[in-house]
């Protein structure tokens, strides 16, 4: 069952034919398709920020990315392959994270 505040989150999606679709947050996925064969990858994409810079590759480098599909809430590019990274945070102990609370403090007080 979907809660009040779910429903106020809900998108309606125009799809070809003549019906919407309602599609709540947790339905919009960022996909990454991809095989072992080829070079390439498909982004199918909700995210908004992801779609902006998405598009700003595709101005900056047509010919590394193209659009396949576009709708009024989500796109599909073709990336290459060697884009896609899994980028994991630091893990700190608890006296480095201090450490760098204080030269953050000792810097932003100084100027």
């Amino acid at each position: 069952m979907i809660d009040t505040i779910e429903l106020e989150q809900q998108t309606t999606i125009d799809h070809e034919q003549d019906y919407t679709i309602k599609l709540p947050n947790i339905e919009r996925e960022t996909i990454f398709l991809f095989n072992e064969a080829e070079p390439n990858a498909e982004i199918e994409v909700y995210n908004q920020k992801l779609k902006r810079r998405l598009e700003q590759l595709r101005n900056e480098r047509p010919e590394d990315i193209r659009l396949t599909r576009q709708d009024k809430y989500s796109s599909s590019y073709i990336i290459p392959k060697s884009w896609i990274r899994i980028n994991p945070s630091q893990i700190l102990s608890e006296e480095e994270k201090q450490k760098r609370r204080d030269v953050l403090k000792q810097n932003t007080t100084a100027s």
